[in-house]
């Protein structure tokens, strides 16, 4: 893309000069001035892209220092837990192994506290977003929140008296 600017740059500047040297009036002097307008814009713009390509690469070179970093901190981990490079084969295997379950407990989000019931209409419905719940609500409440877009059918939910967060699909009189 830098090159194709400073082409461009270079087309119009040079027919800018070949207009300027042939000028015969003021409009040809204008049409030169535009076309050296038009040059500066392409230069600035493939200096534009030459910065952004020179931050790209300095942030991947940031970036693949930390991963290896990571990296070697991990195998020094590994080496002292008494695992050598002979079981990492092994290791490997159980981080594919119980990783999945690890995730799946970690986004799991504990039942809200109880709260005393007080007097007006039933609040049981939470809601889970980025590992934080929303609630209570009433039926009535989570049914607009869900129409607003506010909450989506995969969205969790949890109401009073059950033990486990739900997708919202599972719950009929919400989705009804």
């Amino acid at each position: 893309m830098r090159i194709l600017l400073l082409a461009f740059f270079g087309a119009a500047f040079g027919t800018g000069v070949v207009v300027l040297q042939n000028a015969k009036s003021a409009i040809h002097e204008i049409e030169a001035f535009l076309l050296f307008l038009i040059a500066a814009v392409f230069l600035v713009g493939a200096a534009i892209i030459e910065g952004i390509n020179r931050s790209r690469r300095k942030m991947e070179d940031v970036i693949e220092a930390e991963i290896s970093g990571a990296t070697k901190k991990f195998g020094v981990l590994i080496e002292s837990a008494g695992l050598g490079a002979s079981n990492m084969g092994t290791v490997a295997r159980l981080l594919n192994q119980h990783l999945p379950a690890l995730a799946e407990k970690a986004a799991r989000v504990s039942p809200p506290p109880a709260e005393p019931q007080k007097a007006g209409p039933s609040k049981p419905y939470y809601y889970s977003v980025d590992g934080g719940q929303l609630g209570p609500y009433t039926l009535g409440e989570l049914r607009e929140l869900r129409a607003s877009g506010v909450i989506g059918d995969k969205t969790l939910v949890f109401k009073k008296g059950d033990t486990e967060w739900r997708k919202l699909t599972e719950f009929s009189e919400c989705v009804a």
